[in-house]
This record gives C-alpha cells, sequence and structure tokens, in this order.
C-alpha cells in the first residue's frame, strides 16, 4: 500500500466556527464531532504542487522513525497502526449526527480544491515562520 492513497481531511477553523455558531441556533442539545467531510488522498494534495513520487509507507515510517518532534510522533503512530492491518482504521471518529444537524441547518462545509489547499499552505507557513 502506498501512503499517496491514503485520505486525509482539512477542517478550517474559521470554517468549524461557523459550523458551531450554525449549531447554536440548532435547539436540540447533543455532543458534535465537527470535521468537514470532504477529503483527498495525498496523492492529489502533492498533485497540487507538482510533487506526485509514489513512496511506499514502510519506506516513509523509516524516514520518520527518528524524528523526536510530537506531530513527527503522531504520524508514526499512525503509520504503525496502519502497517498493522492496513485495512483496519487507527481513529475512527463518527459524526453523521452531526452532518445531519448541519444539513437541516443548510451549512456547507467548503470543497478542497486548488485554491483551498495553496491557501491553506500558505497561512500554515506563516503560522510556522512565526
Amino acid at each position: 500500500m502506498e501512503i499517496m492513497e491514503e485520505n486525509i481531511s482539512i477542517t478550517p477553523v474559521d470554517e468549524c466556527a461557523k459550523a458551531i455558531t450554525t449549531l447554536m441556533k440548532n435547539k436540540e442539545n447533543s455532543i458534535y464531532n465537527l470535521y468537514s467531510k470532504n477529503s483527498m488522498s495525498i496523492k492529489e494534495y502533492m498533485n497540487y504542487f507538482g510533487n506526485n513520487k509514489p513512496v511506499k509507507i514502510q519506506e516513509f515510517y523509516n524516514t520518520l522513525k527518528n524524528e523526536r518532534d510530537r506531530e513527527t510522533q503522531f504520524v508514526l503512530m499512525y503509520i504503525a497502526g496502519i502497517l498493522q492491518d492496513a485495512n483496519k482504521s487507527v481513529v475512527r471518529i463518527i459524526n453523521d449526527n452531526t452532518h445531519k444537524q448541519l444539513d437541516k441547518l443548510n451549512f456547507k462545509w467548503k470543497s478542497l480544491n486548488k485554491e483551498y489547499v495553496e491557501l491553506y499552505n500558505k497561512i500554515g507557513g506563516d503560522i510556522d515562520e512565526e
């Protein structure tokens, strides 16, 4: 299995805030799991930047395993789960009820596309540089 086929989901904080305020208008009290249901493969994400070289997941894991920062350790934990059982989801979050409520309130998550990914990376790059 290539890591490039794994799906990623990106939920922008401004959209998440809009979803929260939209749900606050709802009269039902409930617990909500907020994240965009829109996703794309890592390959599709990387294609927006002209980088689509296939990488085997074990190779990627071996490259990262000497890193010690917190974010990399989380990625390693995720990849270790995939290596143990590629058909098993490492983390499963169910938010069907949340999406049903948002749909009833006419809230729609923005689609992931090239412009969105470029903006996401620009903002993320600006934050990392601070």
